[in-house]
């Protein structure tokens, strides 16, 4: 008491200033007692909305929402009544006044004219759900025509009606809405996310449904009426004050803990020995990162002179497979008796392709007669003799055609076994010119053979016809033997010209040469065998400018005359004969073949429809003597005569017949020179 009463005596300043102070203190809201103009807070929310909001089977509000407002409620030191609805009846009952804040609002257009609104807090999407039987439905357009099921005071109505969705039936809560999908009686319906999910996994038909993306995403606030704007930043204010950790143990609690929570210290233990593993490892690392500079360094080196070397290895591969592709004769490799490899050029001159070729036994590509034989050279080949080298084989090429191929061959080892490389060479010109040659040199000795008996039997002849002549000077034309000696005297004469015309095909026979215009003797010629031969039809093809030729007319005239008495002797009733004429130029390779020189020529093409032949007639039909007629029938000189003569001219005769294709004989004579052709 005295120790109070000398301290305000002496310290008057001080206790007013400990006065004022308490005053201050004393004013300053706090927010236990807080407000004293607000005490309770009535608040309204959908009573089916979990987990935020749900009825339990006690009928009692459970959910996240209602844990937060009981922590508000502590925090703040504000009573709270909080009563659930459904949520068509919530808005109502809000808009009246019966209620001071309403929670689980989207905020939209309309409802912004009666409410203030917090700041959000959840994300909720909108999506459409179906049955899954139902195909097509990706957003509101894909569900006009359809009954649409929602909640009755939905946001999402108001977006419906604005997509053209007007066919709504709507229900008092999500859960009525989902027992009526389990039913059947509602098979579309839109609503947010997190109820849908959690009603169709209560009701058990989650697999019964699909939904769509988002239709588009709503956000949860608080609100209050706008008359009521100073409770807002109570209530926001009141929600600062719950921590963020507060606020996840109610998220965790309501959405659950990740499936891994439970191992959480383990992985603290885990992630704890990675990091002291890791300090080892950056110790150890830094040891070994000099040796692997170094090593990387040297192996850097090799591998630098590595892709050197398979550089020059894929230049040097690329330009022997150059070679191979472009060299000018076939290439194979065999192996145990299997074509393995072929290149371009042996596919250009076979017509056979990769399919073809490829995995084929190569004796099955030769001709029979020569199998025998290059299967002998390839077994001595592998056995270590020196068979011949380069040798001829016939190849069986489509259309049952030969060629004629030259072959080199040469052991290689292929994919690590033994093969033999052949090169092929195509001779078929070489052998066709060769058989031309002995065929040309047989035809000058049977000529000059035949020339020496012509010349002795025209002796005979004429020795005949001159003692014919001599007793007919002594005979009266009234003898009985006279007509028969004028007969023998007409005979002896057919027979000489008969040995003249054979004398001219073994001889030259180039006298009285002259311009001529071979259309002209082919109409001739032509004309009387069809005069002659009733049956047989000749059809012209004759060119108009076709050029003249240098030549003997009757003997032309005669070779003409014996190639279309062959054509109609092939075909003894009826027939067709085809006369072509055309000038040509004849490049050096078929002149060669020919055995006449490159230049511009008349050609004449005379082709039957007869039975025709095979081609071992074919070749020999031009020679003398040659005939496919019994003993004592004519032999064949006509074709050989007119082989002599187009050849005495310095022109050719080709032949060319299948059998049932009738038979085609060229032949070929010199345009006539320019000066012989002026002085024409």
């Amino acid at each position: 008491m005295v120790l109070n009463t000398i301290f305000f005596r002496k310290q008057p300043t001080i206790l007013l200033s400990f006065l004022l102070r308490i005053f201050l203190f004393l004013s300053i809201p706090f927010p236990a007692s807080g407000n004293t103009a607000v005490q309770s807070v009535r608040i309204v929310m959908d009573n089916n909305y979990p987990p935020y909001v749900f009825m339990d089977a006690t009928g009692r509000l459970r959910g996240l929402l209602i844990d937060q407002w009981t922590l508000w409620e502590k925090k703040t030191g504000i009573h709270t009544n909080i009563v659930g609805m459904d949520w068509d009846k919530a808005l109502g009952q809000m808009e009246t006044g019966h209620f001071d804040v309403i929670d689980t609002i989207f905020e939209n257009d309309q409802r912004k004219q009666i409410y203030d609104f917090s700041k959000p807090y959840a994300r909720i999407d909108v999506q459409i759900f179906f049955q899954k039987d139902i195909s097509g439905i990706t957003d509101a357009a894909s569900i006009r025509g359809f009954l649409v099921a929602v909640k009755s005071g939905d946001a999402c109505i108001d977006y419906l009606i604005r997509n053209g969705v007007n066919r709504l039936v709507h229900y008092s809560s999500y859960e009525s809405i989902v027992d009526a999908a389990k039913t059947g009686a509602v098979t579309v319906f839109v609503m947010d996310h997190p109820p849908a999910m959690y009603y169709l996994f209560k009701l058990g038909i989650q697999d019964r449904f699909r939904f769509t993306q988002p239709l588009y995403s709503g956000e949860f606030h608080r609100a209050v009426l706008k008359n009521r704007s100073d409770l807002l930043p109570i209530i926001e204010n009141g929600f600062s004050m719950i921590s963020e950790r507060e606020l996840n143990d109610i998220d965790r609690k309501w959405f659950g803990n990740p499936a891994g929570g439970v191992y959480l210290r383990y992985l603290e233990i885990s992630v704890a020995t990675i990091i002291m593993a890791g300090l080892f490892l950056l110790v150890w690392n830094w040891i070994l990162r000099r040796s692997v500079h170094k090593k990387t360094s040297e192996l850097k080196k090799i591998a630098e002179l590595s892709s050197k070397r398979a550089e020059a290895l894929q230049a040097n591969e690329e330009k022997y497979r150059l070679v191979v592709e472009n060299a000018n004769g076939g290439i194979l490799i065999i192996n145990s008796g299997m074509i393995c490899f072929v290149n371009c050029r042996l596919k250009t001159l076979t017509g056979y392709t990769d399919e073809d070729l490829i995995g084929k036994p190569f004796l099955s590509f030769l001709h029979p007669d020569d199998q025998k034989m290059v299967e002998i050279r390839h077994a001595q080949r592998f056995e270590g003799q020196n068979p011949l080298q380069t040798y001829p084989i016939r190849v069986l090429i489509p259309d049952n055609d030969i060629l004629w191929v030259e072959v080199s061959a040469a052991l290689i080892t292929w994919e690590n076994k033994p093969s033999v490389l052949a090169f092929l060479r195509d001779i078929t010109l070489q052998k066709i010119l060769e058989v031309q040659l002995l065929e040309s040199q047989k035809m000058e000795t049977l000529g000059m053979l035949a020339g020496g008996v012509f010349h002795d039997f025209n002796n005979l002849l004429m020795s005949i016809q001159g003692y014919t002549s001599l007793i007919l000077m002594d005979t009266d034309k009234n003898h009985p033997h006279y007509e028969k000696l004028k007969h023998i005297e007409k005979q002896t004469l057919n027979a000489g010209n008969l040995i003249r015309q054979l004398l001219r095909f073994a001889r030259d026979g180039k006298d009285q040469l002259e311009p001529v215009y071979l259309n002209d003797l082919i109409l001739n010629c032509s004309e009387m065998f069809g005069r002659c031969k009733k049956g047989i039809t000749f059809h012209y093809n004759l060119a108009n400018d076709l050029c003249l030729v240098e030549a003997h007319k009757g003997q032309i005239e005669q070779a003409l005359v014996d190639i279309l008495l062959m054509a109609c002797q092939a075909m003894p009733s009826v027939g067709n004969v085809f006369i072509e004429t055309r000038n040509m130029y004849v490049e050096p390779a078929l002149a060669a073949a020919c055995h006449i020189a490159s230049g511009a020529y008349a050609v004449v093409t005379v082709t039957d429809s007869g039975a025709g032949m095979d081609g071992n007639i074919c070749q020999r039909v031009l020679e003398p003597f040659f005939s496919t007629k019994g003993m004592g029938q004519a032999v064949g000189l006509r074709s050989a005569s007119a082989y002599g003569i187009i050849h005495n001219h310095e022109g050719a005769i080709t032949v060319s017949s299948k059998p049932g294709k009738g038979a085609c004989f060229t032949f070929y004579l010199p345009e006539l020179k320019n000066d012989l052709r002026q002085s024409v």
